[in-house]
């Protein structure tokens, strides 16, 4: 192949999809014979999505591009402004029913139709304060989550929200600072502070359950709930088992000595992976 893969894989139509640093989105069969190569404006950081017969990729630009999954030819182009400066994230999209969600700097997020790229809404996560550039980031850097009749979304120097998908209202916010994200899982939503706490909030009011603020400066990872536990890893390689329902420790377990990459991944409803910065790949189990 000859290229350098950058954001992950993606997988539909019985294709495997990946992009590369130069902005190649590469399309390959299951026995792994390439069947197009289409080029974006940039290096491609995330996975990318299929939704009925549209590949969605985003790139380093922030630019979300709607491609045809027969050929790579390019059906539509998201764009919008950004500010001066703002966070390098991996964050890609997420797809629900037809509806991309993404979140960009400045602390919007917004809601584009897969097949043609129409915007549907957009709502404010967060509001750039501050007196200087650096104080004013409010960025949303990681993968809005979609729950029921919600989308939740996280800013770093901003706030966690809840917004209703079908009119893009904000029905909640709370001052809670993330880069990393968050999960949600019957009723709840999970958000990691910067700050290293753990947070579970009610899904309708933003309220909170618990805190568990004993991994201060542990740079941790999105939370992912599994039934009675929710997980979440650290800077130096271990993932954390929280109780679901007080936040108290119940187990914990070392992958190697390397971060734990921010998006764990679930593999049905009691398993899930985590990856960490030296590329080593982690399944692990919940009992």
């Amino acid at each position: 192949m000859g290229e350098r893969l950058t954001g992950g894989v993606g997988l539909g139509a019985e294709q495997v999809l990946v992009g590369t640093p130069k902005g190649y989105v590469l399309a390959y069969d299951l026995n792994g014979k390439l069947l197009w190569k289409s080029k974006v404006s940039s290096e491609v950081l995330s996975s990318p999505q299929v939704d009925n017969g549209v590949v969605v990729v985003r790139c380093g630009d922030s630019r979300i591009f709607g491609l045809n999954i027969k050929d790579g030819a390019r059906k539509w182009v998201y764009e919008r402004a950004t500010p001066t400066l703002s966070l390098r994230s991996s964050a890609g999209v997420t797809i629900a029913d037809g509806v991309v969600y993404a979140g960009f700097a400045g602390g919007k997020l917004v809601a584009v139709r897969a097949d043609d790229g129409k915007t549907l809404w957009e709502a404010s996560v967060a509001q750039p304060k501050g007196a200087t550039e650096i104080e004013r980031i409010a960025d949303i850097t990681s993968l809005p989550v979609v729950d029921g009749p919600l989308v939740y979304a996280a800013a770093f120097q901003g706030r966690v929200a809840a917004v209703e998908r079908s009119t893009g209202r904000v029905t909640w916010n709370r001052d809670i600072s993330s880069y990393t994200g968050l999960g949600a899982e019957e009723a709840r939503v999970y958000v990691s502070h910067v700050t290293g706490a753990v947070f579970a909030l009610d899904y309708s009011s933003g309220r909170t359950f618990w805190r568990q603020a004993d991994l201060k400066n542990r740079r941790l990872s999105a939370p992912l709930p599994m039934g009675g536990v929710v997980a979440v890893g650290d800077v130096e390689g271990y993932v954390h088992f929280l109780e679901r329902d007080e936040g108290a420790f119940a187990a914990r377990i070392r992958t190697e000595d390397s971060p734990i990459m921010a998006q764990p991944v679930a593999l049905g409803t009691n398993g899930f992976l985590v990856q960490t910065r030296k590329g080593g790949l982690y399944a692990v189990s919940v009992k």
